[in-house]
Order: structure tokens, then sequence, then C-alpha cells
């Protein structure tokens, strides 16, 4: 198996930050061939890594 590395954008100044936001990262990850390949993994991995990625909810 080859691994590939991709770049994943950062920020852009003024925003209050410097690295990948993890939605960026998620987004990315999910729309890699890999991802593509297979709608059933494709579905499992978004239901996930929505969840991850979705704002904290304070209070409830």
């Amino acid at each position: 198996m080859v691994a590939t590395v991709t770049e994943l954008e950062t920020r852009r100044t003024g925003t209050g930050g410097g690295g990948p936001t993890v939605r960026t990262s998620v987004d990315t990850f999910l729309d890699s061939p890999r991802m593509k390949t297979n709608p059933n993994t494709l579905r499992a991995y978004t239901g996930v890594l929505d969840r991850v990625a979705a704002p904290a909810r304070l209070g409830t």
C-alpha cells in the first residue's frame, strides 16, 4: 500500500488562528478518492466525522 500526503489549507490571516481547522480536515478526508470509491464507507465516516466537527453545544 502506498501512502500519500495531502497538504491541508490553513486559516487565512485575520481569522484568529494559524492551523487547519477540524472541519477542513474532515472535508478533505471525505473528499479523498479512497472515501468516494465506496458509498457505504463514505456514509459511515460522514456521520461520525460530522458529529466530531460540529460546534459544541453549550448548555444542552
